[in-house]
């Protein structure tokens, strides 16, 4: 296998998956903030407990962030 001079071998899965999360976690947001304008409502009809679920997981985190 070729490595490229100057990128470090990345085996440690743990630094992968943190990537990955990140990385999940920013489109999120980005989407998030595309789609419904800002911060969606987890109180709006005709949502599925999973959708208000993860709404207000975003909500909270959001909130999170901005306390930091």
């Amino acid at each position: 296998m070729l490595q490229r001079a100057g990128w470090p071998n990345v085996t440690n899965p743990w630094a992968v998956g943190l990537i990955l999360a990140a990385s999940l976690v920013a489109f999120v947001m980005v989407w998030q903030a595309l789609t419904s304008g800002g911060v969606p409502d987890p109180t709006a009809r005709n949502l599925s407990p999973a959708a208000a679920v993860l709404n207000s997981g975003i909500l909270v985190f959001r909130e999170g962030l901005e306390a930091i």
